[in-house]
Parts: C-alpha cells; sequence; structure tokens
C-alpha cells in the first residue's frame, strides 16, 4: 500500500426520497489497483442488518449500486464499506415522501394554479408547466470599503407615489462577518426599479397588499436578560403562536440554563406577561466540524432558518431548519465554509413547543440538485384562497460557489414537491451581476399595475470570499496567495467555471477587494411564479370538477397568432360556453360560472395561462 493513498467511498446524495435503490461511489486510487472487492453491509435504526451486498471494483471512480432497498422505512442506516484493509462508515438517509392525494371532491378554491402533476388535470396533452421570468434590479450598492454585506429591510410605496427601500449595512471586524455596528440607509425613487436616491428621513407609506395570507408564527427572543423554566401554575398559558427562539451565539448563563456555543432555546410568551424557556435542552445546536465517527442526528445545524407555519387546523407548528448532513469524499463539499458537510432544509413539527419530531427534508433531489448541493433558508408562504404553500428555497450550488432562488410548492403544508422546470426560478451564469453569488428575498411584496416586487439583497461575490478575509483588518487586503493557500488543496477554483473569466487567482482576489454588496429588487407578473406554457403546436388539458358560482377570469398572455380557447364543460363533457382570450393582462373576464360542479376544458397554442380565478 502506498502512503498517503487511501480509498474514497460515499453515497452520490446526501438523503434518498422514495429509492428503490442508492447510489455508492468508491474511489480507487491507482497505486491501490491490487483492491478488486467492496463489501457493504447496511444497518437499520434498531441495530437489525437490513441488506448486504459486495461489488467489483477497478482504480478510480467505482459506482455501486444498492438495489431493491424500497421497503426500507425512513431513517438513517448505517453502511459499513470494507475495501482491503479500509474500514469505512457511512450513513444512508432515507426519506418516504407520499403521492399528492387526488381531490376527492369538486375543486373549491378560488384562486388555481398549475402545478406540474395531476392534482387539478383530468388530462394534460402537449403542454409545460414552466416558471415565468423574473427581473432583478440592482438600486442600491455600498459604497463604504469595510462593508461585507448590505442587507434590505423594507420596501414600501409612499404616500406621494414615489417608493422607498430601507436597509443595513454591515461593516466586517476582523474574525467576524457581521459586527453589531450596522449602519441604516433610506433611499427614494419615482419608479419601484429606480433610480434610487439617499434619503434622511423615511416618507409616510402606504399599508403593503397581503398578496400571502401566512406570517412568520415563530419569533425571537432577546438574550441579554435572564429567564425561569415554564411553570403552568406560575405563569398561566400559552399558544404555539406565542413561540419563539433564542439564537445564542457565545456561552451565557440565562438563569434557568447554562447555554453552550451557538445553541437555540425555545420560550413562550405565557398569558402572565412573562417569556419563560420551555425546555431545559435545546432545540438546535451548530456543528462547526464533524470528527471521528461523529454522525448528524437531525438537531445539528448551522445557522440556517427557514420561517415557521401552521397547519390548517391551528394544533401543529411547523418550522423550516437547515440541518447538517455529513459528508465524506468525493463528495465532502471541498468548496464549503463546512467541508464535511452539507446543509440541508429540513422541516420539524410541535404540537405544544415541548417537544419537536423531525418531519423530513423540504426536498431532497430535486431536478437541479448535485451531491453537492446545499440550501440556505427558505420563505415559505401559504395563499389559503389557492390552498398552496410556496417555498422560496435559497439554494447553494457548492460546485458554482452560488446561493440563487429555487421554488417549491405543498399543497399540505408538510410533503414540498418540485417543479420539472429545468432551470431554476432565478440563478445567473455571469459572475459579474449583482447577485451572482448570493440572492436572498424578503417576504413582502408590493403590487404595482400587473407586476409583484420583492427585496433582494445580493452579491456578486461567489459564498468562498469570506475564509480569506478572516487573514485580514479589511478586504482590501486580500491577496491571490490567500485563495491559494486556502483552497489550491480542496480541489477548489480552477475547476470552477467562471475561474478563467475573472482573471485566474489574481482575478478573485480583485474581485473580492472591489467588494460588490447590493440591495435589488426582483419583479414578476402578478400571481405569476409558473404557469401552463403552449408552444407552436396546438395544447390541451381539461380539469377536474371545480365548484362554480362566480365570474372566470385568466391572467394569460396570448401571441398575436396564438390560441386560447376556453370550454365551460357540464358533467357529460357538453360544452355548455365558449370564449376565445387574446392579448395580455393579468386578469381578464371569460364568463360566468353558474352554481354546480363544471369541468373546463382549456386549448392554447403560443400562449401562457398563469392563473385562473372564480370570484362573485
Amino acid at each position: 500500500m502506498v502512503a498517503g493513498a487511501e480509498v474514497q467511498a460515499e453515497f452520490v446524495m446526501p438523503i434518498y426520497r422514495n429509492p428503490s435503490q442508492a447510489e455508492l461511489t468508491v474511489v480507487v486510487p491507482e497505486e491501490m489497483a491490487s483492491l478488486r472487492t467492496a463489501s457493504v453491509s447496511v444497518v437499520s435504526p434498531k441495530g437489525e442488518n437490513v441488506w448486504n451486498g459486495s461489488f467489483e471494483l477497478s482504480p478510480g471512480c467505482n459506482a455501486c449500486v444498492l438495489t431493491n432497498i424500497d421497503s426500507l422505512a425512513p431513517g438513517r442506516y448505517m453502511a459499513t464499506v470494507t475495501v482491503g484493509e479500509s474500514v469505512m462508515k457511512r450513513m444512508l438517509r432515507i426519506e418516504r415522501s407520499p403521492a399528492m392525494p387526488l381531490p376527492d371532491a369538486p375543486i373549491r378554491f378560488r384562486k388555481i394554479f398549475f402545478t406540474p402533476d395531476d392534482w387539478l388535470f383530468e388530462s394534460f396533452h402537449n403542454l409545460e408547466i414552466r416558471y415565468s421570468e423574473p427581473k432583478l434590479t440592482e438600486v442600491y450598492r455600498s459604497s463604504r470599503p469595510e462593508v461585507v454585506r448590505v442587507q434590505g429591510s423594507s420596501f414600501y410605496r409612499a404616500v406621494d407615489g414615489t417608493y422607498v427601500v430601507q436597509g443595513f449595512e454591515h461593516p466586517y471586524r476582523r474574525g467576524y462577518l457581521y459586527s453589531n455596528e450596522a449602519r441604516r440607509f433610506t433611499v427614494q425613487s419615482p419608479t419601484p426599479e429606480g433610480p434610487y436616491v439617499p434619503v434622511e428621513a423615511m416618507p409616510k407609506t402606504e399599508p403593503p397588499k397581503d398578496v400571502f395570507k401566512s406570517s412568520n408564527i415563530l419569533g425571537s427572543a432577546p438574550r441579554d436578560r435572564q429567564y425561569e423554566m415554564y411553570d403552568r401554575a406560575r405563569h398561566g398559558t400559552y399558544t404555539l403562536h406565542d413561540l419563539g427562539i433564542i439564537q445564542n451565539i457565545d456561552p451565557r448563563d440565562f438563569g434557568c440554563v447554562q447555554a453552550g456555543y451557538r445553541t437555540y432555546w425555545v420560550v413562550a410568551h405565557t398569558s402572565s406577561g412573562e417569556t419563560v424557556f420551555l425546555r431545559n435542552t435545546p432545540l438546535f445546536r451548530d456543528v462547526p466540524l464533524y470528527h471521528g465517527d461523529s454522525f448528524d442526528d437531525g438537531f445539528t445545524t448551522n445557522d440556517n432558518f427557514g420561517n415557521s407555519w401552521l397547519s390548517d387546523d391551528g394544533t401543529t407548528l411547523f418550522l423550516a431548519r437547515g440541518q447538517t448532513v455529513r459528508r465524506f469524499a468525493p463528495y465532502d463539499v471541498p468548496y464549503d465554509l463546512l467541508p464535511n458537510s452539507s446543509r440541508i432544509l429540513t422541516i420539524y413539527s410541535t404540537v405544544d413547543g415541548v417537544d419537536w419530531h423531525y418531519c423530513h427534508s423540504i426536498s431532497a433531489c430535486g431536478p437541479h440538485d448535485n451531491p453537492f448541493s446545499q440550501q440556505y433558508g427558505a420563505d415559505i408562504q401559504y395563499m389559503p384562497d389557492a390552498g398552496l404553500h410556496l417555498a422560496f428555497i435559497n439554494a447553494y450550488d457548492s460546485e458554482n460557489q452560488q446561493i440563487y432562488l429555487d421554488l417549491k410548492y405543498s399543497r399540505d403544508g408538510i410533503n414540498f414537491h418540485d417543479f420539472t422546470d429545468p432551470h431554476p426560478f432565478a440563478k445567473t451564469a455571469n459572475p459579474f451581476d449583482w447577485y451572482f453569488g448570493e440572492l436572498f428575498t424578503n417576504q413582502e411584496i408590493v403590487q404595482v399595475g400587473d407586476r409583484y416586487y420583492q427585496l433582494a439583497t445580493g452579491t456578486s461575490l461567489p459564498h468562498y470570499f469570506a475564509e480569506p478575509l478572516f487573514r485580514h483588518n479589511s478586504q482590501g487586503e486580500v491577496t491571490a496567495d490567500d485563495f491559494k493557500s486556502v483552497f489550491a488543496n480542496r480541489r477548489f477554483a480552477e475547476g470552477l467555471p467562471y475561474f478563467e473569466s475573472l482573471g485566474g487567482w489574481e482575478g478573485l482576489a480583485a474581485h473580492t477587494r472591489d467588494g460588490y454588496f447590493s440591495v435589488g429588487v426582483m419583479s414578476y407578473r402578478a400571481d405569476g411564479w409558473f404557469g401552463v406554457r403552449a408552444g407552436s403546436d396546438t395544447g390541451v388539458f381539461v380539469t377536474r370538477p371545480i365548484q362554480g358560482g362566480g365570474t372566470l377570469s385568466v391572467n394569460a398572455r396570448v401571441a398575436e397568432d396564438g390560441l386560447l380557447r376556453i370550454e365551460l364543460l357540464d358533467a357529460n363533457g357538453r360544452a355548455l360556453d365558449t370564449v376565445t382570450v387574446g392579448g395580455d393582462s393579468i386578469k381578464t373576464p371569460v364568463f360566468t360560472v353558474p352554481e354546480g360542479d363544471f369541468r373546463l376544458r382549456v386549448t392554447a397554442r403560443r400562449a401562457d395561462l398563469y392563473t385562473m380565478y372564480i370570484e362573485p
């Protein structure tokens, strides 16, 4: 055996959802070509042996497929991989996501979106469900050299018809990306997309339009005070709306608990007026680095929150949180600041705030995922009049060092599904775009005419930029040698698609020294995140029964030589009314749908149909 050479082994995906098989990659160095066999045994969470197999190996990368694992229940399975004298423990994580149940009664929602499944459609031919193309416009860029992040906090329409953006600039303090000396800025513009100019005072603003009806349920609580542990007799009652989380960065004495480094604690605001701790153990704890044979348990994390939401009946609180998932070479995420773990956004639930349950990842093995995909947070919002949850995922592609925006959906608020669109919702390949490296959006949406506007925070700096910065007192001191010494041995940079276009190591350093920290707006068609697209060939779909009793309108765009014909069908499939729609409008009246249950047949060519409305 050659000194320094070692066998690598890891499952291709960090989490397998509804798998019939899982692929284990085993890499045999050329110097160890005599190793010809790998044996794999898998043990259940209860310690039972559930799978055994062996694979022939050759020098290089070997795909070892574990077949017939359909019967394995959800959970974490420990796989032991033996290659010669090398014995490696690897975790096989399995989730089961049920198929979306079809409606068992006429659809009663008054706002109807089109998702790429059979939930709405009885038939669907020669059409696609595609994302709209959002427009991203930079409206403010920091000019202060010490700033390493700009964060947008609010986007309003003023009563005088102008638009106002507020946010914070975060200066750098050696070793800390975000110091406590953030400076607020306010800028104003006659149009949503600018140009914006700084103003001293916040103008009077109009109340924002409620596009989504849900809000963040889970709040936060101050860290700099003493607390008591909850006692019902003294503190009274609380509801799920009253829960909050303390995000504790440094060790702290809270009176009732000694909180360790980077731990997260559940509190409740009670009927007595007191805020109290509900648990004497943390709900989550950050893992700075995995060592030895330690593995994730589902409640290890690393500062990546989503938001929270209640079940339809109000009895269960769901929380999205990024869990750290341990990974080994060749899939050890070598470009990340946590090189041996991925961060996967996961849903947790509670009915009392005390006991929390791991549900499943918000998405695994989606159409854009690769072995290095991660998720850096999300904004999950609910539209009750459409019965639809939308999850705006901050997806992290560590191979390209980008945090971009993906979009997923759920009909039950528990199980989320991917759109099958071949490209993500918002992502750019240009490393000089202001949101190339990071793209985060705010929840609030402002409607102006036929478009929605959301505040977005971005940077064109790839995500790795922080690590060389830790060596200096300012971003302007970063050099090419910093990048080489930090990343050259981590399979980094030369393989990135933009390495040469930025100018190699020197270009990466110069790009970082310049600093590109911005706030912008992302805009798209009102209720037009996605929709049915018809190309040059005619397509048609027929809906399941829909409850009538109102005027049908459509949000649609039809080309001059296109077609969008909508027919109202009775129970026997007979057309009761037919209207052909043209032009481009977010709400074109079609016909009145009488009381009762009906189907709609839509025939389209060179047209986009985004939303249908049935309103009194």
